[in-house]
């Protein structure tokens, strides 16, 4: 890794790598969905491991993250001092 030539071309793997992940990771999003979509309009009672498959492999690929957003309320006064006391602990680790 020390040769630039030898860095760069790691690298330049890499990024590769990492677009041959995010195309996979695409293809399956949009196949996962297709076929819900399929099994939404046209589902029998046979389909449920073919369900279970579609919701395993969205899972895997992040289809179904559940977002939780937790929102705090501080006062600009809490803000204020919160700010004070960083700055007071920065100069004093500057003496």
């Amino acid at each position: 890794m020390a040769h630039p030539k030898v860095a760069l071309r790691v690298e330049g793997l890499q990024r590769a790598k990492d677009r041959a992940v995010i195309a996979s990771s695409i293809s399956d999003r949009e196949r996962v969905l297709e076929q819900l979509r399929h099994l939404m309009d046209h589902a029998v009672p046979g389909d449920s491991a073919k369900l279970r498959a579609c919701e395993l492999l969205g899972k895997s690929v992040g289809l179904f993250k559940e977002v939780i957003e937790t929102k705090v309320y501080r006062s600009p006064e809490d803000i204020l001092a919160d700010i004070d006391r960083l700055l007071a602990a920065d100069e004093e680790s500057l003496h």
